[in-house]
Protein backbone atom coordinates (compact mmCIF):
# COMPACT_ATOMS: atom_id res chain seq x y z
CA UNK A 1 0.00 0.00 0.00
CA UNK A 2 1.21 3.27 -0.90
CA UNK A 3 0.21 6.16 1.46
CA UNK A 4 0.40 9.77 1.01
CA UNK A 5 0.74 11.55 4.53
CA UNK A 6 -0.37 15.25 5.18
CA UNK A 7 1.34 16.46 7.97
CA UNK A 8 1.73 20.28 8.88
CA UNK A 9 3.41 18.98 12.36
CA UNK A 10 6.59 16.68 10.95
CA UNK A 11 9.35 19.48 11.04
CA UNK A 12 8.47 19.64 14.57
CA UNK A 13 8.63 16.62 16.00
CA UNK A 14 10.85 13.54 15.54
CA UNK A 15 7.71 11.47 17.04
CA UNK A 16 6.33 11.38 13.24
CA UNK A 17 9.85 10.08 11.81
CA UNK A 18 9.66 7.09 14.21
CA UNK A 19 5.93 6.35 12.99
CA UNK A 20 6.93 6.98 9.55
CA UNK A 21 9.96 4.12 9.93
CA UNK A 22 7.46 1.86 11.96
CA UNK A 23 5.16 1.97 9.09
CA UNK A 24 8.02 1.54 6.05
CA UNK A 25 8.76 -1.78 8.39
CA UNK A 26 5.58 -3.33 8.15
CA UNK A 27 5.06 -2.66 4.41
CA UNK A 28 3.51 0.28 4.28
CA UNK A 29 5.38 2.54 1.53
CA UNK A 30 4.67 6.17 1.93
CA UNK A 31 5.82 10.14 1.11
CA UNK A 32 5.02 12.50 3.82
CA UNK A 33 4.39 16.41 2.47
CA UNK A 34 5.14 19.06 5.44
CA UNK A 35 3.12 21.89 4.54
CA UNK A 36 5.20 24.90 6.43
CA UNK A 37 5.43 28.38 6.98
CA UNK A 38 8.91 28.59 8.29
CA UNK A 39 11.30 25.69 7.88
CA UNK A 40 13.65 26.72 10.07
CA UNK A 41 11.48 24.80 12.82
CA UNK A 42 12.99 21.88 11.32
CA UNK A 43 13.94 19.31 13.65
CA UNK A 44 13.75 16.27 11.36
CA UNK A 45 16.32 14.67 9.83
CA UNK A 46 16.26 14.93 5.78
CA UNK A 47 14.32 11.86 4.22
CA UNK A 48 14.08 10.77 0.39
CA UNK A 49 10.18 10.52 0.97
CA UNK A 50 9.61 13.76 2.76
CA UNK A 51 8.44 16.72 1.15
CA UNK A 52 8.59 20.06 2.93
CA UNK A 53 6.98 22.75 1.09
CA UNK A 54 7.02 26.45 2.60
CA UNK A 55 4.31 26.50 1.25
CA UNK A 56 2.13 29.25 3.33
CA UNK A 57 3.08 32.21 5.42
CA UNK A 58 1.84 33.49 9.06
CA UNK A 59 -0.41 35.94 7.78
CA UNK A 60 -2.16 33.16 5.48
CA UNK A 61 -2.55 31.72 9.38
CA UNK A 62 -5.63 33.44 9.70
CA UNK A 63 -7.25 32.93 6.04
CA UNK A 64 -8.22 29.56 6.29
CA UNK A 65 -8.89 29.05 2.62
CA UNK A 66 -6.35 31.37 0.94
CA UNK A 67 -4.00 28.58 3.34
CA UNK A 68 -5.50 25.78 2.32
CA UNK A 69 -5.51 26.60 -1.77
CA UNK A 70 -1.61 27.24 -1.32
CA UNK A 71 -1.03 23.83 0.94
CA UNK A 72 -3.17 21.92 -1.99
CA UNK A 73 -1.50 23.80 -5.30
CA UNK A 74 1.85 22.63 -3.36
CA UNK A 75 0.70 18.99 -3.09
CA UNK A 76 -0.49 19.03 -6.39
CA UNK A 77 2.85 20.31 -7.74
CA UNK A 78 5.36 18.05 -5.61
CA UNK A 79 3.24 14.78 -5.42
CA UNK A 80 1.51 12.73 -8.41
CA UNK A 81 -1.42 12.29 -5.96
CA UNK A 82 -3.18 9.82 -8.71
CA UNK A 83 0.10 6.89 -7.36
CA UNK A 84 -0.89 6.60 -4.21
CA UNK A 85 -3.62 4.26 -2.43
CA UNK A 86 -4.79 6.61 0.32
CA UNK A 87 -4.15 9.83 1.79
CA UNK A 88 -3.78 9.99 5.70
CA UNK A 89 -4.50 13.54 7.17
CA UNK A 90 -3.20 14.08 10.67
CA UNK A 91 -5.31 17.00 11.66
CA UNK A 92 -8.39 18.17 11.14
CA UNK A 93 -7.69 21.26 9.94
CA UNK A 94 -4.87 22.24 8.09
CA UNK A 95 -4.27 18.27 6.44
CA UNK A 96 -8.10 16.98 6.61
CA UNK A 97 -9.11 19.54 4.37
CA UNK A 98 -6.67 19.32 1.98
CA UNK A 99 -6.72 15.84 2.05
CA UNK A 100 -10.68 16.20 0.87
CA UNK A 101 -9.93 18.11 -1.56
CA UNK A 102 -7.34 16.00 -2.87
CA UNK A 103 -9.84 12.90 -2.71
CA UNK A 104 -12.46 15.06 -4.53
CA UNK A 105 -10.05 15.65 -7.33
CA UNK A 106 -8.61 12.42 -7.82
CA UNK A 107 -10.37 9.72 -6.29
CA UNK A 108 -8.16 8.75 -3.68
CA UNK A 109 -9.85 7.74 -0.18
CA UNK A 110 -8.56 9.31 2.83
CA UNK A 111 -8.28 9.04 6.48
CA UNK A 112 -8.33 11.99 8.79
CA UNK A 113 -6.48 11.68 12.73
CA UNK A 114 -9.27 13.67 14.78
CA UNK A 115 -7.33 14.31 17.70
CA UNK A 116 -8.99 16.83 21.11
CA UNK A 117 -6.80 19.68 20.29
CA UNK A 118 -8.92 20.18 16.65
CA UNK A 119 -12.36 19.28 18.40
CA UNK A 120 -11.96 21.25 21.83
CA UNK A 121 -9.65 24.09 20.76
CA UNK A 122 -10.00 25.33 16.96
CA UNK A 123 -13.76 23.47 15.79
CA UNK A 124 -15.20 26.34 18.53
CA UNK A 125 -13.89 29.04 16.79
CA UNK A 126 -13.96 27.82 13.43
CA UNK A 127 -17.33 27.80 11.12
CA UNK A 128 -19.46 24.78 11.51
CA UNK A 129 -20.06 23.55 8.23
CA UNK A 130 -15.72 23.14 7.38
CA UNK A 131 -15.64 20.75 9.87
CA UNK A 132 -18.66 18.63 9.81
CA UNK A 133 -17.30 18.49 5.67
CA UNK A 134 -14.40 17.48 6.20
CA UNK A 135 -14.99 15.04 8.93
CA UNK A 136 -18.32 13.75 6.91
CA UNK A 137 -16.23 13.21 3.71
CA UNK A 138 -13.39 11.05 5.44
CA UNK A 139 -13.45 7.22 6.18
CA UNK A 140 -14.22 6.95 9.55
CA UNK A 141 -13.02 4.50 11.90
CA UNK A 142 -12.49 3.37 15.38
CA UNK A 143 -10.06 0.99 16.68
CA UNK A 144 -9.98 -0.25 20.43
CA UNK A 145 -6.97 0.01 21.52
CA UNK A 146 -4.74 -3.67 21.83
CA UNK A 147 -3.65 -5.13 24.81
CA UNK A 148 -0.27 -5.78 24.88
Amino acid sequence: MKVLHINRNYITSPLHQVMMRNLVDIGVDGTVFAPTDDTSLSEIVPDKNVVVSECFNRIDRFFFRIKQSKIFNAVVSSCNVKEFDLIHAYTLFTDGNCAMKLSERYGVPYIVAVRNTAVNTFSPVLPFSISTTIVGSSTSSYSQPKKV
